[in-house]
Parts: structure tokens; sequence; C-alpha cells
């Protein structure tokens, strides 16, 4: 369908003008053409969202908001059929988060604000058996922050909003081990 998304970055965007029901339509931007084109609904609402393509060239799309708050909603757009997967629901609802692609395929859902509005915990998605794990946490919680994978395979995490407003901070987390530390 879209291939050249493949190698570029891609938008998905979710949609619904009278803001009454799930946002479930969709539409995809193709850069080869710059044009953005609907796509078949998703199978849940998002807005909010994250979304990152997957080593296959398939996009992951977690969380947001929905008409039932913050569903844990996670689901795969395949580029090639134009059909939804619904995978396994992350382990807690988020909206404002990031997701980045690790070295091994996996991804990485950093950040964030739950229903309670309270900081949401990492979570790692393994696409080959469609599952979320709990990583270690972040050294402070966020949402609305910049996640960035470093030519060394770690992942820097900094600025974003907390509980106590805008935070000065960043976190490495490095995937190798699994483990995170403060970036000064």
């Amino acid at each position: 369908m879209i291939s050249s998304v493949r190698t570029t970055a891609a938008l998905l965007r979710f949609e619904d003008p009278r803001q009454t029901t799930n946002l479930v339509s969709a539409e995809i931007f193709d850069p080869s053409t710059g044009a953005v084109a609907a796509v078949n609904p998703a199978r849940d609402g998002h807005l909010g969202h994250a979304v990152v393509t997957l080593r296959d060239g398939r996009l992951l799309v977690a969380g947001g908001f929905g008409t039932d708050g913050f569903p844990a909603a996670a689901e795969i757009y395949d580029l090639d059929s134009g059909e939804w997967t619904t995978v396994t629901n992350m382990l807690r609802g988020t909206r404002s988060h990031t997701l980045t692609l690790l070295p091994n395929g996996n991804v990485l859902l950093m950040g964030g604000m739950g229903g309670s509005d309270s900081p949401a915990r990492p979570e790692i998605f393994d696409p080959s058996v469609l599952t979320w794990v709990p990583p270690e946490t972040m050294s402070s919680g966020k949402s609305i922050h910049t996640a960035t994978r470093l030519r060394d395979a770690r992942i820097l995490v900094s600025g974003g909003t907390g509980r106590k407003g805008y935070l000065a901070d960043a976190d490495l987390y490095d995937p190798s081990t699994g483990t995170r530390g403060s970036a000064g």
C-alpha cells in the first residue's frame, strides 16, 4: 500500500470531527507523494497516542485518550494489507508518552500520564510475542518529553513535565542491560 513509509517517518492521525465517539478513523502520510490518505478505521480510539515503525515496517500505535478515559489499548497497522491487529494491552493506559524502537526490535514506552495523572511507568513491547513487560523505572515520571536513541543504543529521555511542573532532568536507559540512570 504505502511502502515508502518503511524508510521514512510516518504520521498516523486519528480524528473524530464530532468528538463524541471513539477516535477510530485514521489517516497516514505518504512521504513519497506528500499526500495524506484515509486508511481502515482502528479498532480502538486514540488521541494523544504514540506511533513507532517496527523493523518489519508495520506501525505500533499505543495509548492516548478515548471515550473510556485512558485505554491501555495498543494495535499494529500493517501498511501492506491495510489491516489492524490488536495486541496485548499495555500494562497501564497512558497519554503524552514516547515509543522508541530498540536495536533488538523491541519498543520502549517511556513516560506519559495515566488516568490518575500520575506518571506512567516505562514498558517494553516485544513484537515477536505481541506483549508488554515492565523494565526498571525512570528516576522521575515524565510526560510531554523527548526520547532519543543515541548512537550507542542508549535512550536519552529529557525534559517534559511531572507532578511538580516542568522538568530539567534527563535519564539514560540502556536496553542492553535494562537499567537506567540519571544523565546528569
